[in-house]
């Protein structure tokens, strides 16, 4: 790897006696990218994983017991080493993580025994992007309190406290920012129509804005959350606000846009999901409203383009029934979504328009829950996993151009309106070992 070469212009007008060229030797013999399944499965306290070989699944394996059958499963990739971190909330409300270093899972840490709730998401976890060091956040009974952790590969640090909210979380969100060690966290409150979006500076939280939205049963639903642009690097966080057009604001720097409206879905948003480009300022944002409708509307960097329905009676309101996600080298993205069958529907975005509606994957039975779309290690690939109705996980991986087999993965332990498994990609960078400045 090389850095920028010197301009022409730069080497005529004299710069040439500073501007050098960068040669840098790159090891990364011992690290490679790859991605990871995790999920729980029926009958068992300890969660399951397989890896990705390139072509397929491999072989299911145990990762340690978690003492109760998880609920919640929560898989983030290292940006920077061939490492995984799962954590899970189980049955009996303990959360807890273990964490993955290329070969063996490490003991399992307990944040907190109790959370005070198994019905919805109430923590989190994500890597910062340059550190490489864990962020956790989670809900602890008897507060109102965000409580963190953070992770530096060889210990964890004490407890720390955040106030957000004035009642109990019901949903918790970290999104980082890619390059940097921030992150947005996002909190939706219990009962309580002010949710809550803050920033992670790397050390500890700031700049908190309110979200005005939804009272219950509107804290049963994610209706909330945010991105990052990929060139400007500003962030964006969507949610409902009690009318047919779901809220927005902006972050820029440390400073939050006043409260903004995107354009009318046709009802009150219910959940939003969000994806952003890599290599442009554009956002796709994905609605499902309290009509049963899905739509779907992109960002360009500056406003919203006009809403359009993908879906108009998927087969609940209280379930999260889509997700997207861009393809790594960006400008192409895929929505997955359900339509009260038992074959998951998609489109694909070009950069410039829709395709119609298509068939992805089948089977299971109908309706379909909690599609997820995770963007892979190469060109055009895309991992998409969902639970059914008899609570099968199976998960197929899109190649920019189709789908290949589907696999039944296992019997979900939870809940199927919970979201019991996690895809995650590790992408290990290289290391700069030696290098050499030459004149060009």
């Amino acid at each position: 790897m090389r850095a920028p070469m010197c301009t022409q212009a730069q080497i005529q007008s004299g710069w040439w006696m500073v501007c050098l060229i960068l040669m840098a030797i790159i090891s990364d013999s011992t690290q490679a990218s790859s991605a990871m399944i995790a999920y729980g499965k029926f009958g068992s306290t300890s969660p399951r994983y397989q890896i990705w070989n390139g072509s397929a699944w491999g072989a299911e394996t145990a990762a340690n017991s978690v003492g109760s059958a998880p609920q919640w499963v929560v898989l983030r990739g290292s940006p920077a080493l061939n490492a995984f971190a799962l954590a899970t909330l189980d049955d009996n409300h303990d959360i807890e993580v273990q964490t993955w270093n290329g070969t063996l899972w490490s003991s399992v840490f307990q944040a907190t025994d109790d959370a005070g709730t198994k019905d919805r998401r109430v923590f989190d976890l994500a890597y910062e992007q340059v550190s490489g060091h864990l962020l956790l956040v989670y809900r602890e009974n008897a507060t109102n309190q965000v409580r963190y952790r953070t992770y530096d590969g060889l210990a964890w640090s004490s407890e720390g406290s955040y106030t957000m909210t004035a009642n109990n979380v019901r949903w918790l969100q970290l999104v980082p920012k890619p390059g940097t060690d921030q992150m947005l966290i996002i909190a939706i409150s219990d009962n309580d129509k002010i949710h809550k979006a803050a920033r992670w500076n790397g050390s500890g939280f700031t700049n908190l804005v309110d979200l005005v939205g939804i009272d219950e049963p509107g804290t049963k639903r994610e209706h909330a959350d945010g991105a990052y642009e990929g060139v400007s690097g500003q962030g964006l966080v969507a949610h409902n606000q009690d009318t047919n057009s779901p809220a927005y604001r902006t972050l820029n720097g440390g400073s939050w846009s006043s409260s903004q409206s995107a354009p009318s879905v046709g009802g009150q948003t219910q959940w939003t999901r969000l994806a952003s480009d890599f290599v442009s300022d554009e956002i796709i944002m994905v609605t499902l409203d309290q009509a049963n409708d899905i739509n779907i509307t992109v960002w360009n960097g500056s406003s919203w383009g006009t809403p359009i329905q993908i879906e108009s009676d998927t087969a609940y309101t209280d379930r999260r029934a889509m997700d997207v996600a861009y393809e790594c080298d960006g400008n192409e993205a895929l929505v997955a979504y359900d339509d009260d069958t038992n074959t998951l529907k998609y489109r694909t975005w070009n950069g410039a328009g829709w395709s119609a509606e298509l068939p992805g994957p089948t089977g299971g039975d109908a309706p379909l829950f909690n599609p997820q779309t995770v963007t892979g290690l190469v060109t055009g690939q895309i991992f998409v996993t969902y639970c059914t109705d008899n609570k099968e996980i199976r998960t197929a991986v899109w190649d920019g151009s189709s789908f290949g087999s589907g696999l039944l993965v296992a019997t979900s332990s939870g809940d199927k309106d919970f979201e019991t498994f996690m895809v995650a990609v590790a992408c290990a960078l290289p290391r700069v070992v030696s290098w050499q400045e030459v004149k060009p």
